[in-house]
């Protein structure tokens, strides 16, 4: 899975706007300094995954619908965005044994 560092307008912008996922729908973002997202503007529904600084995760919303705002979650240092249903996919936990994704600038 490809991870998108998002800083500035990627920031800013996020998932909004797309009709659907990127191409095959295995990419996400990952948001620092982060305790709570939207989903306005989107068009289809999200999981996240909220990190602590050590990035274990402390708090999971599975299929956050558009037009809506996450919890906020206090300890949190990053959300991981990724379409949903993405990370619970039995195909992608068996692809690799490296837990930690691979994230791109």
């Amino acid at each position: 899975m490809k991870i998108i560092n998002a800083r500035g307008f990627k920031r800013l912008a996020g998932f909004m706007f797309l009709k659907r996922p990127a191409a095959g729908g295995e990419c996400g973002l990952l948001i620092p300094n982060c305790r709570q997202i939207h989903t306005f503007f989107m068009r289809f529904s999200i999981d996240l995954f909220f990190l602590d600084k050590d990035m274990n995760t402390i708090k999971t919303v599975r299929g956050l619908k558009p037009w809506k705002i996450s919890p906020f979650v206090h300890n949190a240092k990053f959300v991981l965005e990724v379409p949903a249903g993405l990370l619970f996919s039995p195909n992608l936990l068996h692809e690799s044994h490296d837990s930690r994704p691979q994230i791109d600038n």
